[in-house]
């Protein structure tokens, strides 16, 4: 049965909710206007509205205007022709603004709403750069955002795990993203990052691209997958019969060091203390300096990171930013080949698995608050 906060209806509530926040920004910023322009904000604004045309490529085709008095979406006439029946902006509360596809950019399209010297857009197209602003905005999901991202995380997590399931030894890391990504996009799910390391490639690399090689003893495959602007990543990983001794320890500390971090993530502590704890894990196990290797995650949502914190002893301009409830988190600790991985919600009282089929084996994961379940390794 189709939930109340995914009809037009329920959508349109979020929007209106979504478009005070802006309003609230634009008045403390001294603004008319605030512009979208980058395909996954233009799925926030609009609580799902999508443009995939020149997928995951900013600036999209179609745009969104918000000002202290209305709600636009610009774009071309051709676009315009599609964005009704199937999109519906109207009952979303946007009106559309169009030009000829052959008249040049969108810019003068949004001059003719909107004075571009007093507006805002999100690191494309006129006016001044807000995105950091519209970044802390769009961090607290709404009840619908948080709604979507559970069913995303659920489909995602199932395109995973049953590719894996199904693979068998030579086969080609290529057929494994194919199958992937055929999985996901049944869903509407775009694959926006897929990695599928085989072998001693998913210990060479911390980012195996997929390439040709075969697949012959133990495989990771890591995906961020995108729906209606939201993110969830998640990584499995299977072995050919019994897993590899050094392999199956390295994979043990990441899940520790994720689970301690999740822990951690809660209402106001800041992300870098959450990552000061995952890095705690890697000392513990004597893997001095194995964060240096390779990014460790952070706050998902509007995109596959909202941005990347580093550990207080290496402080950027994240490492402070604290968390809230209803943020999201994926963190990708990572081991020599090894790597856990999940999206988890934010709680008022404890942090939600959203990436979890409850049919995959795990490992309990002590932790100085109780024990959290991470995904094992499959032997197949």
């Amino acid at each position: 049965m189709t939930s109340t906060l995914t009809t037009l209806d329920g959508r349109r509530a979020e929007v209106t909710e979504k478009l005070a926040r802006v309003r609230e920004l634009l008045v403390a910023q001294d603004l008319d206007g605030a512009l979208f322009t980058r395909q996954f904000l233009l799925g926030w604004i609009t609580a799902g509205l999508e443009d995939r045309i020149l997928r995951g490529t900013d600036p999209g085709f179609v745009w969104a205007l918000v000002t202290q008095d209305g709600a636009y979406i610009v774009t071309t006439n051709g676009e315009a022709a599609r964005l009704e029946p199937e999109e519906h902006p109207a009952a979303l509360g946007f009106e559309t603004v169009t030009r000829p596809w052959y008249e040049g950019p969108l810019d003068g399209v949004v001059a003719n709403v909107c004075d571009v010297n007093r507006l805002g857009n999100d690191g494309f197209g006129p006016g001044r750069d807000i995105a950091g602003a519209l970044q802390v905005i769009r961090m607290q999901l709404t009840v619908g955002e948080r709604e979507r991202m559970r069913t995303l995380g659920a489909q995602g997590c199932a395109a995973v795990e049953d590719t894996l399931r199904n693979i068998r030894p030579g086969a080609l890391e290529t057929s494994l993203s194919a199958e992937a990504a055929s999985r996901l996009e049944a869903d509407g799910i775009f694959p926006f990052v897929i990695l599928v390391g085989g072998d001693e490639r998913r210990r060479q690399y911390r980012h195996p691209t997929v390439s040709h090689a075969k697949v012959e003893r133990d495989v990771i495959l890591v995906i961020v997958g995108v729906r209606g602007g939201l993110n969830v990543a998640l990584s499995r990983s299977a072995s050919f019969g019994s897993v590899d001794p050094v392999l199956a320890e390295r994979h043990l500390v990441a899940c520790e060091a994720e689970a301690r971090a999740v822990q951690a993530c809660r209402p106001g502590a800041t992300y870098g203390d959450a990552l000061d704890v995952q890095i705690a894990v890697y000392e513990a196990h004597g893997y001095h300096d194995e964060w240096h290797a390779h990014l460790q995650g952070g706050p998902i949502g509007y995109g596959p990171r909202e941005f990347t914190p580093t550990p207080t002893a290496v402080p950027n301009e994240f490492t402070g930013f604290r968390i809230a409830v209803h943020h999201a988190v994926a963190w990708n600790p990572t081991v020599q080949g090894a790597k856990s991985e999940d999206t988890f919600l934010i709680g008022e009282t404890d942090n939600e698995w959203i990436t979890n089929s409850q049919s995959w084996p795990i490992v309990e994961v002590p932790t100085g608050s109780g024990v959290l379940q991470r995904p094992a390794i499959i032997e197949l």
